[in-house]
């Protein structure tokens, strides 16, 4: 499998992961295991979802605080 079809699919599975959930400590669960994999090097698309971006800040560990800074900084 080629570096960019496992690249689709990873970032598929962690969008799907993401929209599915709307409490904020398992959305911070699914955006760290995403940000931890060692095979997936591209996060735009999870972190720019609306309920990533809807998260108050104040709900996020510093580790996803930096990510969401920079997510909402790129799409506002």
């Amino acid at each position: 499998m080629d570096i960019e079809q496992r690249q689709s699919e990873l970032i598929d599975h962690f969008v799907k992961r993401a929209s599915a959930v709307s409490d904020a400590a398992a959305l911070a669960s699914v955006l760290v295991e995403a940000t931890s994999h060692p095979s997936l090097f591209a996060f735009s698309e999870i972190l720019a979802l609306p309920n990533v971006l809807q998260v108050p800040a104040v709900s996020l560990s510093v580790f996803l605080l930096v990510f969401h800074n920079f997510v909402v900084g790129f799409v506002s």
